[in-house]
């Protein structure tokens, strides 16, 4: 069966690096390290998506309290700035030594775009680019308890193909993902992998830690519904698998502890199954406890009723009506279906009701959604109806030349409103099930031949959409808003410009080098040290309102929201006293961490 990827999710805005600094200002950043003596110039590069686990934990929001210690500072210092910039190894300046730091923890600043200034404004309505603020973040750990290089693909849901990755720590974070239930998938190098289901919540951060050190593991049997043995079934149980016997037995001797990890099983008589189990760190239960149950197949072949839309096949997506209560089946694997002129067989459905949304360019379903009750065993032939609907047709071009491959999309101005508007449910329905992107919220399309390109307005769905061309190369594009009358646009291709805008934070009283952890957009990035006379800078963002937040052991030293950054944006930062004389020999012990300046 033919099946396409759902959209990714990702905001579609230009990635940024940092930028490349003035004449005027140094070009290295010196770091120490133990009690080696050398400066090392930091890369820190601008990336949009960024990251150890026993389970997804939910946290509340925590609010933040009014900065007091800081303000809108002067003209800085050129000889005290330091950009994060890069340079070549033998470019290293030896001009300054500093001796090693006794400050242990790091000063954290966090940076969080909250909407480019690239996004076009709309008349009514929410604005483009709203819906994606739940937080993700985690770190994964190897077998040796030290943090795991790896990525972190998100399936199936509202953020499919988006990956992270984390840090040199094992520790990864995003913070503008799209709501929902969402299917994880760990891989990296000295570790098991892992797959497993998290929450997503609107405005809301999830935890997802693994520990793949003191393994568990898992043995059980797996039935049919009549209570039989089901031999040759591979279970797959945090995304290690293995077949049964012929009793239907199992074992898995190595999965990483989680309180609630992903269990999926397939056998070609059965429907597959999907169903969650907890894994206690070095241990294996009996083998009656873990006990799971296949069930007889049906199978649905799906047809269109009739040619209307296109170019290009129909996507079907079906939704099961069990409101999240007894999620047996892994719906997530099934959707999209992509149907076109001759009929689609579907095996291995669960027997039970679900409903067909079908979705096509330059046409709607109709009926909207589609009923569908099918019992174990049975093969039914199910006719999906399309209507004309309102289209939006364009052409990409670059300097008058038509450009063909371009990839376009069509996002609605808040895709969370809009997906319920279209299963016709509240909120929390989006928990209820692994749902993908729908096509009549965010649409992709390449061009033709000849640069034009065809849509479905769906201004039904949302009244104004952000409108995004790309080209095959990516190194030019095209942003606008589309509204309700908009049936024909063009989309004359830009260069992809750098961020030009940078934050400073102008920093004093210092004698030693401090540590500093860039955290952009829930993504950490290496802890490198800040010489005691420069100031830090980071550059190479977008322009935008951007959130702010600087902390200190805990301490915060500054929050604020909305921050406009264009062009060079100063702040004065007054580090408390520990942040900068340091802590002692058994502060550093208490710590785990050795004494620098042994």
């Amino acid at each position: 069966m033919p099946v396409t990827p759902a959209s990714s999710g990702t905001k579609f805005i230009p990635r940024m690096t940092a930028s490349n600094p003035t004449s005027g200002r140094a070009s290295a950043l010196l770091l120490a390290a133990g009690a080696i003596l050398g400066a090392v110039v930091f890369t820190l590069v601008f990336l949009k998506d960024g990251n150890l686990g026993t389970d997804a934990v939910e946290q509340p929001e925590v609010a933040l309290p009014t900065p007091s210690v800081l303000q809108q500072g002067g003209a800085a210092d050129p000889a005290r700035i330091v950009e994060l910039v890069s340079v070549a190894p033998d470019e290293r300046s030896d001009e300054l030594q500093y001796g090693p730091s006794t400050v242990l923890w790091p000063l954290e600043i966090h940076l969080d775009l909250v909407r480019p200034a690239l996004l076009p404004d709309v008349p009514s309505g929410p604005p483009l680019g709203t819906g994606a603020t739940a937080q993700l973040r985690g770190r994964i750990t190897d077998l040796d308890g030290a943090g795991a290089q790896a990525t972190i693909s998100l399936l199936g849901g509202p953020n499919d193909g988006r990956e992270l990755t984390t840090g040199a720590d094992g520790v990864f974070g995003a913070i503008d993902l799209y709501p929902g239930l969402e299917v994880v998938e760990v891989r990296g190098p000295r570790i098991l992998g892992s797959k497993r289901e998290v929450r997503l919540q609107q405005d809301k951060e999830t935890l997802l830690n693994i520990v793949y050190a003191q393994p568990g593991g898992a043995q059980g049997r797996v039935l049919d519904q009549r209570n039989e043995a089901v031999a040759g079934a591979t279970i797959t149980i945090d995304g290690q698998s293995t077949l049964t016997d012929a009793k239907g037995n199992f074992l898995i001797p190595h999965i990483a502890a989680g309180r609630s990890v992903l269990v999926e099983i397939d056998h070609p008589d059965y429907s597959p199954f999907r169903g969650e189990t907890g894994i206690a760190r070095s241990f294996v239960a009996e083998p009656s406890r873990l006990v799971f149950n296949m069930q007889d197949p049906a199978t649905v072949v799906f047809e269109l009723a009739n040619d209307v839309g296109g170019p290009g096949p129909a996507q079907v997506v079906l939704v099961p009506t069990h409101g999240g209560l007894n999620r047996t089946y892994p719906w997530y694997r099934v959707n999209p279906i992509e149907l076109g002129s001759e009929p689609v067989t579907v095996t291995g459905l669960p027997p039970g009701t679900f409903y067909a949304y079908v979705f096509r360019p330059g046409a709607v379903g109709n009926p909207d959604r589609t009923r569908v009750t099918i019992a174990a065993g049975e093969t039914r032939q199910v006719s999906l109806g399309l209507e004309v609907a309102p289209t939006l047709r364009g052409r990409v071009v670059r300097d008058g030349q038509v450009i063909s491959g371009a990839t376009v999309r069509l996002v609605a101005a808040d895709p969370v409103r809009a997906t319920l508007d279209v299963f016709r449910e509240e909120r929390g329905f989006l928990e209820t099930e692994v749902l993908p992107a729908l096509p009549a919220v965010r649409q992709t399309t390449t061009t033709d031949s000849n640069g034009e390109f065809l849509l479905t307005r769906g201004a039904d769905v949302s009244t104004y959409r952000l409108l995004e061309a790309v080209s095959p190369d990516g190194r030019t594009r095209a942003v606008r808003a589309v509204g309700p009358d908009d049936e024909q646009v063009e989309l004359e291709l830009v260069p992809v410009e750098e961020g030009e805008a940078s934050l400073q934070l102008l920093l004093s009283g210092r004698f030693q080098p401090l540590p500093v952890q860039v955290i952009l957009d829930g993504r950490p990035r290496e802890v490198f040290e800040l010489p005691p006379d420069r100031d830090f800078e980071l550059g190479g963002l977008a322009a935008g309102k951007w959130n702010l937040r600087v902390v200190w052991w805990a301490e915060e030293l500054l929050s604020v929201d909305g921050l406009e950054l264009d062009g060079v944006v100063q702040r004065n930062l007054a580090l408390p006293e520990d942040a900068r004389v340091g802590q002692d020999r058994e502060t550093w012990t208490r710590a785990g961490r050795r004494w620098p300046m042994d």
